[in-house]
């Protein structure tokens, strides 16, 4: 897996890659400077990396692409999950991590913190509490371990403890696709119209995430098939522009939100 499965985002490339991908791909460069720049040992690595924003936006596919560039497994642990699992939380955390640790390398993606890891000035009833301080202890101990590398993932981070917050090293910040991006990823999603018809819906999706994007070009797809399959749609195989604005004028109008279909 490759950067091409996030169409856009360039700058967003450029800082994982600066962030985390580039080190982990040639660590001894790092080395080098850290041996020429520093009187005490250390590390340049960033080992914990918060990735924050809304859903859609890239989170989840950056980390995996950042492990398979990397030749590294990635450990996907769900907090929401985490959390419904009982009185044995901790030592389930406990567990993954500890079979993290055996693997030769590793990147841990700690899927939706805000699940566990509310401000302390909000009221967290005692098995929040539990895990919290299990997450911040794990966290501790991955910092040690040269071979894992840990991705945070939260589309709340106003939300997040601010002793967890202190865990990550760095924080990159995934926003909405800019006009440009969702060009470029509706270049992928609807390869067959031409470059105005991709700019007039890139024009009028917004207030779209990639996600949405993608589901709205599935959904044309879907009532196109359906069309041909009980009407028939002519000599025309493949749905037309009219259609994809169509099915944004349908999702505008069950958000109240406007439509720019110029």
């Amino acid at each position: 897996m490759d950067w091409s499965v996030l169409a856009g985002h360039e700058e967003l490339k450029h800082e994982t890659e600066d962030t985390l991908l580039l080190t982990l791909q040639q660590p001894a460069v790092h080395e080098a400077n850290k041996a020429g720049t520093r009187i005490t040992p250390g590390s340049t690595l960033s080992k914990a990396v918060l990735f924050e924003g809304p859903p859609g936006c890239g989170k989840s596919t950056s980390a995996r692409v950042v492990a398979s560039q990397a030749g590294l497994p990635l450990v996907h642990i769900s907090m929401e999950s985490m959390m419904s699992k009982g009185y044995d939380q901790e030592d389930i955390l406990a567990s993954v991590i500890k079979a993290a640790e055996q693997l030769p390398g590793c990147v841990v993606f700690l899927d939706g913190l805000e699940a566990v890891a509310n401000t302390r000035g909000q009221s967290l009833y005692r098995g929040s509490h539990r895990l919290l301080g299990a997450l911040l202890q794990q966290l501790d101990g991955l910092a040690e371990q040269a071979k894992i590398v840990v991705f945070g993932h939260t589309n709340r981070k106003q939300e997040l403890d601010p002793a967890l917050l202190g865990r990550f090293d760095s924080s990159i910040t995934f926003g909405p696709p800019s006009s440009s991006d969702r060009y470029q990823i509706l270049k992928q999603l609807a390869q067959h119209l031409d470059d105005g018809s991709i700019a007039a819906i890139a024009r009028a999706t917004t207030d779209m995430t990639g996600r949405d994007l993608r589901d709205m070009c599935e959904n044309t797809e879907r009532r196109w098939a359906s069309k041909i399959i009980r009407h028939g749609a002519g000599d025309v195989e493949l749905p037309p522009r009219a259609e994809y604005l169509a099915s944004v004028l349908q999702r505008s109008r069950e958000k109240g939100t406007p439509l720019d279909t110029a």
